[in-house]
């Protein structure tokens, strides 16, 4: 499993039962764990196999208060009805667990509707953080020391958009 990074912020089993209720979802008890030690953490860079022609990376795990405003991400009825989002992935992909019953983890993307739009990916929690992987690169370790310390001009209007769980370092 890949490292993950300080949480955002404590959290409270009874702020989790108000979220249950709030979506109307059963949180397994592993996802309960994991979110009082790592709520809204983000995790080091990743890789996650989503079918044979696919991957996407994890950026972040919600934070479990911001779960119910997410699943307007979620672009269809169908989705937002049985689903809830619990992670962010890149590109406007979201990770999924069904609100009731399927324990099983699943990859939302925002490029299709329904249906087509999920990818089930484990049945359970732990399979799940099994699949995130590090990402691998061909360069060598001198050469991602010095891209680590590059520094790159952006149009100042642009970083005030960007989202502050990018971390950005100006």
């Amino acid at each position: 499993m890949i490292n993950m990074k300080e949480k955002t912020r404590d959290t409270s089993e009874q702020e989790l039962a108000e979220i249950e209720c709030v979506l109307q979802a059963h949180f397994t008890e592993e996802f309960k764990a994991f979110i009082l030690e790592h709520n809204g953490c983000s995790v080091e860079r990743n890789i996650i196999r989503i079918s044979e022609n696919e991957d996407n990376a994890l950026r972040y795990f919600l934070d479990v208060k911001d779960i119910p405003a997410c699943l307007s991400s979620l672009q269809d009825d169908y989705t937002q009805k049985h689903y809830f989002p619990f992670a962010e992935g890149e590109c406007g992909a979201f990770f999924l667990m069904k609100k009731q019953g399927d324990p099983g983890i699943y990859y939302y993307d925002p490029d299709y509707m329904g249906q087509d739009a999920m990818t089930k990916l484990s049945d359970e929690w732990q399979g799940f953080l099994d699949k995130i992987q590090p990402e691998t690169t061909d360069l060598s370790e001198a050469d991602q020391q010095a891209l680590s310390k590059a520094v790159v001009w952006v149009r100042p209007g642009f970083l005030e958009s960007l989202d502050k769980k990018y971390l950005i370092k100006k």
